[in-house]
């Protein structure tokens, strides 16, 4: 299938567009900045075709941040798949250097690339859009995640652009949920299982935050497996982030066929 993958720096709204165009919350949304870690992805279906969509961290140029190294790499890893690329700017803080730099590095791949100036909910924002022709992008398009304006036009570009796909059945889908506490190797069953850094491991806890899924096919079954946040007593929670995270993870047990314990 088709692939589409979301990039721009931090607190840009790429998982507010994410869940936009999917119809589902599977991205964690909160103010603070590098809540979204890993590759996230899901299908979109529009006028009877469809792709997967790809949610990504947010860009950390230069910065010392612990997992900045490893979010770079699933944002490589999810160019490296992409059919065509989101790259989302803030229409109201106007152009970056961090906008500037992601720019230059998408130039060095030969894969066309969508402008999506985001944030743009009240026209007086909308003369802010100019100064984002510098990038060099004909395909350039305002929109609001939050009042859902303009994807309309994101999607019909997307077909003429993407190979067509029609949605799959997931009639047949076996679907498993890997759940445990904190730093039990849930990412790290997730890995060897794909035989690839589908998750970040790390020896912090906590590093998975929004539900990472994965398909593929054993022995003639089609199955797909999530991981989730580590969970741990309600009463150990503080920080709200991880709030949703656990309570997404408990609500996708009705959502799956089989769930594994680690």
């Amino acid at each position: 299938m088709p692939s589409v993958v979301i990039i721009g720096r931090k607190n840009v709204g790429k998982s507010t567009i994410f869940n936009r165009l999917t119809g589902m919350k599977l991205s964690i949304v909160y103010k603070e900045p590098g809540v979204t870690r890993d590759r996230v992805y899901t299908e979109v279906q529009w006028c009877g075709q469809s792709f997967d969509l790809i949610d990504t961290g947010g860009f950390f140029p230069d910065e010392d941040f612990p997992l900045a190294r490893s979010i770079q790499e699933q944002i490589e890893k999810a160019l490296q798949e992409a059919d065509l690329i989101y790259f989302v700017v803030d229409g109201r803080t106007g152009l970056k250097p961090a906008d500037q730099e992601i720019n230059e590095e998408l130039r060095k791949i030969s894969k066309r690339v969508f402008l999506l100036v985001n944030k743009i909910d009240d026209r007086r924002f909308e003369h802010h859009a100019t100064e984002f022709y510098k990038l060099g992008y004909d395909d350039l398009f305002l929109v609001s995640a939050e009042a859902g304006k303009g994807f309309g036009d994101v999607l019909d570009a997307t077909l003429k652009v993407v190979p067509v796909s029609r949605p799959t059945k997931d009639l047949a889908l076996i679907r498993l949920l890997i759940l445990g506490r904190p730093n039990s190797g849930k990412s790290t069953l997730l890995n060897a299982i794909l035989k690839e850094e589908r998750a970040i491991v790390d020896a912090q806890p906590g590093t998975t935050r929004d539900l990472i899924n994965a398909r593929l096919s054993y022995q003639g079954k089609k199955l797909e497996i999530i991981d989730t946040a580590g969970i741990r007593k309600r009463a150990r929670i503080k920080n709200p982030i991880e709030f949703y995270s656990v309570l997404r993870a408990i609500n996708m047990i009705d959502r799956t066929n089989i769930t594994i314990l680690i």
